[in-house]
């Protein structure tokens, strides 16, 4: 990489690209604030919520078995005799950051195929478009249960297989922004000055689009949450007795047939909220996003 020139011209061409950064929250609304809190308090019961629960998954007593609230039992107990209200501030972490998990990769996975494609275009994009092709054809569920069957159910493997599988969505909405700015004149500019394509991306480019970066992630959580809910509801994702939201719904649908659905119902509950929580920010980022590039 050729040396920074001694002048600072370059203050002048960082001024306009840093105009469309990431503002925070602002122009999302009142929603927008309250889907964020929200999904801050989610992220917080994922973190803390073992510490906060008042037993442990494994503590159960199937004389129990689907008795109501109680004095020291807020929620009552599942069928299995465990503490409901434990199980859900301990499934949290494996049901909010598996899914936080898988949108980090997907989105590092499709920010460096976006940015790849965009720069290089040529055979490289051509390249690359095919292989996009290619991964759209394998649903992320269907990708997870043949990764499954190949290197055994967990959350890992899950995780991993629904990330590779969203990666293409991603860099597909990512190419088109990253080529809209690559065309601009500041890149131009300071390609003329000299500065290396991966500096160039990675403090002009990429900060660019970042506010698109975001509101893709934010909705992708939201898709990744449910799969990996469905995904241990069919035993292919976290394994019982770890507890976990999705476990939850499929280890209390015996309990929905015999008239006590308050497990099920909890943990699909708690999926909901954050699942409509997360979708509704993204919209909001998305459309101001947008509205930005304009």
């Amino acid at each position: 990489m050729s040396a920074m020139p001694a002048t600072t011209p370059i203050e002048t061409v960082d001024r306009e690209p840093s105009v469309r950064g990431l503002p925070g929250l602002r122009g999302t609304g009142i929603v927008g604030h309250v889907c964020a809190a929200i999904l801050a308090l989610a992220v917080l019961i994922a973190i803390v919520g073992p510490l906060l629960a008042p037993y442990s998954a494994t503590e159960i007593s199937l004389s129990n078995s689907f008795v109501g609230p109680t004095g020291d039992h807020y929620l009552g107990f599942t069928g299995q005799g465990a503490d409901l209200l434990s199980l859900l501030l301990l499934g949290a972490r494996s049901s909010i950051l598996g899914p936080l998990i898988v949108v980090v990769a997907a989105m590092v996975l499709g920010v460096v195929v976006a940015i790849i494609s965009a720069w290089r275009g040529g055979i490289v994009d051509q390249v690359l478009s095919v292989i996009m092709d290619v991964l759209f054809a394998f649903p992320g569920i269907l990708l997870a249960i043949l990764a499954a069957a190949v290197f055994g159910a967990s959350l890992q493997t899950a995780a991993i297989a629904l990330a590779i599988a969203y990666a293409p969505y991603i860099a597909r909405v990512l190419r088109a922004a990253a080529i809209r700015e690559r065309s601009r004149e500041y890149i131009a500019a300071l390609e003329v000055q000299g500065f290396s394509a991966w500096l160039i991306c990675l403090r002009h480019l990429v900060p660019n689009i970042s506010g698109l970066i975001v509101a893709q992630g934010t909705i992708l959580f939201g898709y990744a949450m449910v799969d990996l809910a469905a995904i241990s509801y069919i035993g292919l994702g976290v394994q019982p007795p770890q507890p976990d939201w999705g476990v939850m719904v499929a280890q209390g649908q015996s309990g929905v047939l015999q008239g006590y659905p308050a497990e099920s119902l909890a943990a699909g509950l708690c999926i909901i909220i954050v699942v409509v929580a997360v979708n509704l920010l993204g919209e909001r980022l998305n459309a101001r996003s947008q509205g930005s590039a304009r």
